[in-house]
């Protein structure tokens, strides 16, 4: 990451001569922030990549049976998921309900 960055910090030193506004100034540091953020970005979708290759690797192996099974057994953890999530839904719409009745 830094020898990508590096010319265009030489560029501006020699460019500037140190003179920069503070607009300018915080508009580069937010700059670097989106330059530093695509380069987490792209390692991290490149992990997800991977990961992604690996298990329909093991997938592909796996019998007809092995993967009816597991089919069934996510689409009940979906299920669960489901009813959890929902459930704290509702206990947050509660809380948030009894806050606002507090406060009139």
């Amino acid at each position: 990451q830094e020898p990508v960055l590096e010319p265009g910090a030489v560029f501006l030193e020699e460019n500037t001569a140190g003179a920069l506004s503070l607009q300018e100034e915080k508009r580069l540091k937010q700059m670097g922030a989106t330059v530093r953020n695509g380069y987490g970005y792209k390692k991290l979708n490149k992990v997800n990549e991977e990961r992604e290759r690996v298990a329909r690797f093991v997938i592909e192996k796996m019998s007809i049976e092995q993967l009816s099974d597991m089919m069934s057994f996510y689409y009940m953890m979906g299920q669960i998921c489901s009813e959890v999530l929902e459930s704290k839904i509702q206990h947050l719409k509660l809380i948030h309900e009894n806050a606002s009745d507090d406060s009139e």
